[in-house]
């Protein structure tokens, strides 16, 4: 297997063993639940983040680098906005978007390593599924541990409770959501199967089962923490890394390193503004309100953030995929010209 390969069943495997220590050790999951997301202020998950306005600026201009500035800050605000006029709306709006960012960036990283045949707009719906379970499948399983966060969530922008009826409604209707979209799922690895694409299907089903496991067993705040963290986040990272890669033996650490260099430009403003909220304008807070804290500073900038995504990793490589393969054309037009020519001087001659 390639070093890529090896490298992209690294995440998988973390949430295996975090699954595994759950069973060896009951409760140690519950008592750390808020650690991942804690954790992901500073290393790969914020960063990650951050990393992606200073890869910006080296590709573009003075100019369009402060046009795509000022949507990025824009986003930021308006997202912010809406979170603090309906906190309830802004709480299932970053769910539903981050479903879509979780889902569409998990199956970008699997047709990166295992190209499909599919046409790339019929990839919307399995990776909208894979996206949808990450967040539907531990409301289904766990629900108090989830409804807690979301309370917790509310709470922080001044906002009642989710009322007992929601609560015991919201469930079940999560269950209806792992239904369908383990359904879309099933469908696309049969779908994957009959185009002898063996190693995608049993690369994606291989990460859906450890995904599954993971929330099956452990707390619900730990296990998607463990997931954005060492599994979202990590994958990002090691893209970014690339980009500012010293030589090809430069080891893994250092180049996550130098993500985290690369993205204190914004990482440390952010992190003051976490750290003002939480010591001025919260007057009681723990780790629980830290992690809503968290997740409403994500929710405010994750729309920000995937329009960067969509720039650096979508939109760029086709683009100059596209200038490539126009370069070539005209390249192989301009030496079949000259070979006619030649051939008309020789039969003059």
């Amino acid at each position: 297997m390639r070093r890529g390969g090896r490298l992209h069943l690294v995440p998988p495997l973390f949430l295996l063993a975090a699954a595994a220590l759950g069973l060896l050790f009951p409760g140690l999951d519950e008592r750390f639940r808020a650690a991942p997301f804690l954790l992901s202020a500073f290393f790969l998950g914020l960063p990650h983040g951050a990393a992606d306005f200073s890869l910006l600026l080296r590709r573009q201009a003075p100019g369009r680098f402060l046009a795509s500035f000022a949507l990025y800050t824009a986003g930021i605000a308006l997202t912010l906005t809406l979170l603090v006029l309906a906190p309830l709306f802004g709480l299932v709006a970053f769910a539903v978007f981050s479903a879509w960012h979780f889902g569409s960036s998990d199956d970008r990283d699997l047709h990166k390593l295992f190209p499909t045949t599919n046409k790339a707009g019929s990839r919307f719906l399995p990776a909208t599924a894979r996206g949808t379970l990450i967040l539907a499948l531990p409301l289904a399983i766990h629900p108090s541990g989830v409804l807690s966060l979301a309370n917790e969530w509310l709470a922080l922008l001044r906002a009642p409770a989710l009322s007992p009826a929601t609560a015991a409604w919201l469930p079940n209707v999560a269950w209806g959501i792992v239904s369908i979209a383990g359904i879309a799922l099933a469908a696309d690895a049969i779908t994957a199967w009959s185009r002898h694409e063996t190693r995608r299907c049993a690369a994606g089903l291989f990460e859906i089962l450890s995904l599954a496991a993971a929330f099956a067993i452990l707390d619900p705040v730990f296990a998607v923490g463990c997931y954005f963290l060492l599994w979202h986040s990590l994958r990002h990272s090691l893209q970014l890394a690339e980009h500012w890669r010293h030589g090809p033996e430069e080891s893994l650490p250092r180049r996550l390193l130098r993500v985290h260099l690369y993205s204190l430009p914004l990482l440390v403003p952010s992190l003051a503004v976490l750290a003002i909220i939480a010591f001025a304008i919260i007057p009681d807070w723990n780790t629980e309100t830290l992690v809503a804290l968290l997740l409403v500073f994500f929710a405010a900038v994750t729309p920000s953030h995937d329009y960067l995504i969509h720039r650096i990793f979508v939109r760029k490589p086709v683009k100059a995929g596209a200038e490539k393969l126009n370069n070539a054309v005209s390249t192989a037009q301009a030496r079949h010209r000259r070979l006619r020519r030649t051939v008309a001087r020789s039969r003059e001659c």
